[in-house]
């Protein structure tokens, strides 16, 4: 057992020191500068730290780090941070970048986002999928009495909006919309199916006081079949029109 050795220091019998050890027991590699509160300091490149509280990887300088993975034991949590202020965080796989997050919000498919959250692919880009009956998106702001008040939904074949809590609007695997009620009408031939189970319903149509509002009944895609047949009323001079062709 060698008893007397004193070295600061570990010589590779090159013309430089290859690894320091202080009297804090701080490792340097490369380097004979040691990082505050670093265990391990590698040449500049990063530094390592584990204790009690908290262990870390750290990337930067000898002096400082501008970015690092550590976990925190007094909240549990772990975290990946790039310091500077501008900095972002990219993931890639097989070489190719997948995600970023930048200070605007998280990136998919693209490495600029301009919301919280920006998805970019081909159709199909995103999916929302659940292990139980229906799947949903909801919506909220600061004047949303609850967080799922406001959304929409997949239930089987169907999709629905819903507000204030209750389903508002149904298109049904046929198609058929069903707005205020889930009734399909006389035998499910209504294609468009406006009600209200409380109280009274009905529909508006607005236009400017010189222009006119309609409703075609056609046969056909092009020309006057999109409307051989017609109501129409006349802001200008208040008169209801019937037509046919």
């Amino acid at each position: 057992t060698i008893t007397s050795f004193r070295s600061t220091g570990i010589d590779d019998n090159a013309d430089a020191t290859a690894i320091t050890i202080n009297s804090s027991e701080q490792v340097a590699i490369g380097t004979t500068s040691h990082s505050s509160g670093a265990n391990i300091t590698l040449s500049g490149q990063g530094f390592g730290t584990v204790g009690a509280d908290s262990g870390s990887i750290a990337f930067g300088s000898n002096t400082a780090y501008q970015g690092r993975i550590y976990q925190d034991n007094s909240s549990s949590d772990f975290f990946i941070e790039n310091t500077y202020s501008s900095g972002e965080i990219a993931f890639k796989t097989n070489s190719s970048e997948k995600m970023r997050l930048t200070n605007t919000g998280l990136g998919i498919g693209t490495s600029s986002p301009s919301r919280k959250l920006h998805v970019v692919g081909p159709s199909g880009t995103a999916q929302i999928q659940s292990t139980g009956t229906t799947s949903a998106l909801y919506f909220a702001d600061t004047n949303s009495s609850s967080i799922d008040n406001q959304g929409i939904h997949s239930g089987g074949n169907d999709m629905f909006i819903s507000a204030g809590g209750l389903e508002r609007m149904r298109i049904d695997s046929s198609g058929d919309v069903q707005i205020g009620s889930t009734n399909s009408g006389v035998g499910g031939t209504i294609d468009l199916s406006i009600g209200n189970t409380s109280s009274s319903g009905g529909i508006t149509l607005w236009s400017p006081t010189s222009s006119s509002h309609s409703i075609g009944f056609g046969d056909g895609y092009t020309g006057t079949d999109r409307y051989r047949g017609y109501l129409e009323y006349s802001h200008n001079n208040d008169s209801m029109q019937f037509a046919t062709s």
